[in-house]
């Protein structure tokens, strides 16, 4: 069994087919296939679903999370980090790896002016909470259990199957693009990538479930522990990788 959610951020219509970025929710739709859609209210207030095709895709994905068998998730508020970066990716809100900690007073508040905004947008109440880019701490855990979230999603750098926090269901999910689905419950993957990762996406939506019959499996802490110490290398990694391309593209253009 596969969890299917979909990060609706970008959406350049050069990534899609017939540059159309309602594709893919028009076959989500017309095959009534169960999804998780977490939409990014930052690409939203930033005006990038602005055009025609992009509205058309906020509709269906309306249309889609008021189906009993497909959840809305929610990406955070401002889906960006409250400290400024030189050389980091500043998409993370609740949790930054380069900085002290996010309060939890400030992360519970954060939450609620998120979920309100995506519930007048959408019309439905976000049951999944989505930490952008997979940060978050055990505040993070917390206030998303204290104000009833059903489901809390993770990523899953290693095989890790869903456990229970409290009345909450953790789901770490694998990433698609990097074919990271066996030994996972769910996978993510953004609106704008699935093109790149076609096979797989038609491959996981014949066989795809409803995120509400999920059970909990008896993971260890260990484990647990295991996979956000890899997670946060990983992010690490990426950081000082992209950083250092830059800067050797600065210093080359210096020199010519």
């Amino acid at each position: 069994m596969h969890i299917l959610d979909i990060h609706h951020e970008g959406i350049n219509k050069e990534n899609f087919p017939n540059l159309d970025p309602s594709y893919y929710f028009k076959i989500i739709l017309d095959r009534n296939i169960p999804v998780i859609i977490s939409p990014s209210l930052h690409n939203y207030n930033q005006g990038q679903w602005n055009s025609k095709k992009g509205q058309e895709a906020l509709e269906l994905i309306k249309e889609i999370v008021k189906r009993d068998n497909s959840v809305l998730g929610q990406q955070g508020y401002s889906h960006k980090c409250k400290y400024n970066h030189v050389f980091a990716d500043p998409w993370h809100e609740f949790y930054c790896l380069w900085n002290k900690s996010i309060d939890i007073d400030e992360q519970e508040e954060l939450i609620k002016r998120g979920k309100g905004e995506l519930e007048k947008l959408i019309g439905v109440t976000p049951n999944l909470f989505a930490p952008p880019n997979h940060h978050f701490d055990e505040s993070t855990l917390e206030v998303a259990h204290e104000l009833g979230y059903k489901f809390f999603t993770d990523q899953a750098v290693i095989p890790l199957r869903t456990y229970q926090f409290g009345n909450m269901l953790v789901i770490p999910e694998g990433n698609l693009r990097r074919n990271e689905y066996i030994g996972r419950d769910a996978v993510y993957i953004h609106t704008d990538q699935i093109n790149e990762s076609e096979r797989l996406f038609y491959d996981i939506i014949k066989r795809t479930n409803p995120v509400k019959e999920l059970k909990a499996s008896k993971i260890s802490l260990k484990k647990i522990n295991l996979n956000q110490r890899k997670k946060y290398r990983r992010k690490a990694f990426r950081d000082i990788t992209k950083f250092s391309k830059r800067l050797l593209k600065r210093v080359k253009k210096s020199l010519f």
